[in-house]
């Protein structure tokens, strides 16, 4: 085979690995990352992986790998800001990933670093996977777009079936198996089955309607353009458009996810005063929007959730600020503020979230300005190109355009951003990520743009490199740690089910397991946990100790000691170490205990 034909092959299969990849985004990549103290599923037989989501940190292996087969396929044909828009996107995600490093400065728990860098490390990855693919293949954009679409429809499948069989079928299960065992399901896990609020195939409902918002309209304006090809074209319109409207919004309304609500509406609402829409369009949307959102918030309040999480959101993005201007050039550190909420926050529970559910917060009070103001340039410079490019489409009346589209999904996107968790998922993000590029790249080259001189190139594609490693090193490490860490939870976790656990077996896995992650307090809080339940109180005790060695601000640590050492009657030291866990988290009902009743053995709540 000529060394030609063997690049023109090679370019097929790299090409078709990223619109797999970006296909596949959705349907595996749903799960949050950032959640140290759980694991991802592994099961044993491979055909499980063809249902379950994949393990999160799989992304950026992946990623970095396809980037570095993307270089050697498409390599920088020219590097210039000046003539070259989507340049300056790609940069500013990849200037995401490097200011993030600065969140390993304050941080006090290396786990949240790790992950946390490793992931913006594979975000910019795959941007730079996309620019180069856009930037060299022909048509890219269409095949893109397909690929994301096609996505989209697996999504929206299988959320109607969780609605109509998978909630009934969880439900079944769940009995049968407190039938069985005799022992209670998890409630937080049974309130979410009979709640039913689609999330599948991500792991929570927000995550889902976040992600409809980007890609809904996207979906309506490609359908809207294929039906033109069909006569006639008013007529398949008539049809197809309801059709495939009733199914998004369905779902989407099925969520029940009110941030995503309000950013719909938000999103409507900027285009209305930005945009020149027609009047009557105008009016439409000025008269109805206060109606729906006072009938919104009536019944939210009366038949929803209420109003609490929104409040405590409030709460979320006010420590942040407060994080920000305490430690303004590299914030307080990743994760850090999962610990310094406890302390600061204001609502008077037991809730520590470990981020402020809002994007830009959660880089800038966790990493510092640099990555705050990096996070602003990636997301709203494509925004602002976009709306040029959208302004003379709209002037014209040509509504149902991509790029309107694609700019009236961000804008959604940017909204429920900064009221969720959307940065920690990869399955939303790099669609995110995928869309500014798109935004900013014309939909065809006007004028072939020079190719840039050999060093400039260079410099790219180092650059690159040392995203792609740095992605591929740190995904590898925390798929490979992980697993040993699952193998500990899993066993410690078989005490919920009345089944006998070798103590030597966890101790096994807890060696295994601090040895794959030494810098970690999780694998020894999950086998203090065991020992706890197991009412093997001494080697509890030197677990939760050796955890507070690597997470020295966690209040739960102290609690778990506080219990342990009541229940020995050292009572003085059990009073420090209650003070402790109430000095560290302030506002947690349960840590109010200053009198001196003895727990006994059977009250000490673990799972």
């Amino acid at each position: 085979m000529s060394e030609n034909k063997f690049n023109v092959y090679f370019n097929k299969f790299v090409i078709a690995l990223i619109l797999l990849f970006t296909f596949l985004l959705p349907l595996k990549f749903g799960s949050i990352i950032g959640l140290p103290e759980t694991t991802s599923m592994f099961p044993d037989e491979f055909a499980a992986y063809l249902i379950i989501s994949w393990p999160v940190f799989i992304f950026p292996l992946i990623s970095g790998i396809l980037l570095i087969f993307t270089l050697i396929a498409f390599p920088f044909k020219t590097v210039s800001f000046s003539k070259d828009k989507s340049l300056i996107v790609a940069s500013l995600w990849a200037l995401v990933a490097f200011s993030s490093i600065l969140g390993a400065v304050n941080a006090m728990v290396w786990d949240f670093v790790i992950m946390q860098v490793t992931h913006l490390f594979g975000l910019a990855a795959y941007v730079l996977t996309i620019y180069l693919f856009l930037k060299n293949v022909p048509k890219a954009r269409t095949m893109l777009i397909s690929s994301i679409l096609a996505g989209l429809a697996i999504s929206i499948y299988i959320g109607l079936e969780q609605y109509f069989f998978g909630f009934e079928e969880m439900r079944e299960y769940i009995a049968e198996q407190e039938k069985i065992t005799g022992v209670a399901s998890n409630s937080v896990l049974k309130s979410k089955i009979l709640d039913n609020r689609l999330n599948s195939p991500f792991t929570t409902s927000n995550s889902l309607a976040g992600y409809l918002l980007l890609t809904m309209p996207l979906c309506l304006v490609m359908i809207w353009k294929l039906c033109a090809k069909i006569e006639p074209p008013k007529t398949a319109r008539f049809i197809f458009i309801p059709m495939v409207a009733v199914c998004l919004f369905f779902v989407f309304f099925a969520t029940r996810a009110r941030g995503a609500f309000l950013s719909l509406i938000l999103a409507g609402a900027v285009f209305i005063v930005f945009f020149p829409v027609k009047k009557w369009l105008r009016w439409t949307i000025i008269i109805t929007t206060p109606l729906v959102l006072i009938a919104g918030a009536v019944y939210i309040y009366k038949f929803g959730r209420g109003f609490y999480s929104m409040q405590v959101r409030v709460d979320y993005i006010w420590v942040s600020l407060k994080l920000l201007f305490k430690h303004p050039l590299v914030g307080t550190g990743w994760g850090d503020f999962f610990y310094e909420y406890m302390k600061m926050k204001i609502e008077q529970a037991g809730e520590a979230p470990h981020t402020p559910h809002n994007l830009f917060m959660a880089l800038g009070g966790q990493a510092g300005i640099f990555a705050l103001l990096a996070a602003v340039g990636a997301l709203f410079y494509p925004l602002w190109l976009g709306a040029k490019k959208v302004r003379s489409l709209i002037a014209e009346h040509k509504y149902m355009q991509e790029d309107v589209a694609l700019l009236f999904g961000l804008s959604a996107f940017i909204f429920h951003s900064m009221m969720d968790i959307n940065l920690q998922v990869p399955g939303i993000i790099a669609i995110a990520s995928a869309i500014t590029l798109l935004l900013a790249m014309p939909a065809e080259e006007k004028n072939e743009i020079p190719k840039a001189k050999l060093p400039r190139r260079m410099f790219a594609c180092f650059a690159a490199l040392i995203i792609a490693a740095s992605a591929i090193l740190g995904g590898w490490h925390l798929i490979r740690s992980e697993y040993v860490f699952s193998k500990l939870t899993d066993t410690c976790a078989l005490i919920r089910k009345n089944t006998k656990v070798s103590p030597d077996d966890v101790y096994q896995k807890l060696e295994a397991a601090s040895k794959a992650r030494p810098y970690s307090p999780f694998p020894y809080s999950s086998a203090g946990a065991f020992y706890m339940a197991t009412h093997r109180l001494d080697q509890a005790e030197f677990c939760y100790n050796k955890a507070l060695e690597f997470a020295p601000d966690c209040a739960a640590y102290y609690f778990r000691l506080y219990l342990i050492q009541n229940i020995q009657g050292r009572k003085e030291e059990a009073k420090k170490n209650l003070e402790k866990s109430l000095e560290l988290f302030p506002n947690n009902p349960r840590y109010k205990i200053f009198d001196n009743t003895i727990p006994s053995k059977g009250n000490i709540q673990l799972f």
